[in-house]
């Protein structure tokens, strides 16, 4: 991990509630973000204090102090993604709703192929401020994109083969599959998470490159 020795980091905004470009330094003091923060931005997805950044042994840190959209980081290749974490493409923010069973006979015939054994991921829409939207029970793998995949969105920040969900043992695992404007997935509410040069993070509707 990086450390910021004697120096303060910047979030340079890429896509959000600002011009894109805008740099926000972060004091050696620290700093918070939302409609009422040091670091302000005109954005209706974030509470008034939203997000805290710190420094701890010259190392970067971001809380989550209880936006209603959730922050998030993009990930690099692969994570596991656990029961009832959420994860962003575009401007969907999707939640693992846990696995389930297949019944043990399939339905009567519906129109849709019945997906034999193994168990079904349940993927939920997440709506602002946290209840679910449309729901998908599909078995694995289960791809994502605007053009191609088991779940296909119509959303201009998502790429035609964006991301997949595996399952490995009892665990799922999310991965990008090279998308233009990443895979993002949400860090836990109210708990220190470092940060490093290059990330990129997600709060609300705004993008930004950790420097």
């Amino acid at each position: 991990m990086e450390s910021f020795v004697g120096e303060e980091a910047r979030l340079v905004l890429l896509r959000g509630s600002a011009v894109p470009g805008t740099t926000f330094p972060i004091p050696r003091e620290g700093a918070t973000l939302g409609r009422a923060a040091a670091i302000r931005l005109a954005d209706e997805t974030l509470a008034s204090d939203s997000v805290a950044f710190e420094y701890r042994d010259d190392l970067l840190f971001v809380r989550d102090r209880g936006s209603p959209s959730g922050v998030f980081v993009r990930i690099l290749s692969q994570v596991v993604l656990e029961p009832g974490r959420c994860f962003a493409i575009g401007d969907h923010r999707l939640r693992h709703g846990g696995l389930l069973e297949p019944p043990s006979q399939p339905p009567p015939a519906l129109g849709a192929p019945w997906p034999g054994p193994g168990p079904l991921l349940r993927l939920e829409a997440v709506l602002f401020g946290g209840e679910a939207g449309r729901i998908w029970l599909l078995p694995f793998p289960v791809r994502i994109g605007r053009q191609q995949g088991e779940i296909v969105l119509s959303d201009r920040f998502v790429s035609a083969r964006h991301c997949a969900l595996h399952l490995d043992g009892e665990e799922v695992i999310l991965e990008d599959l090279g998308s233009t404007n990443g895979t993002f997935v949400e860090i836990p509410a109210d708990r220190p998470w470092p940060l490093r040069r290059g990330d990129t993070l997600r709060v609300g509707r705004n993008i930004f490159r950790v420097q």
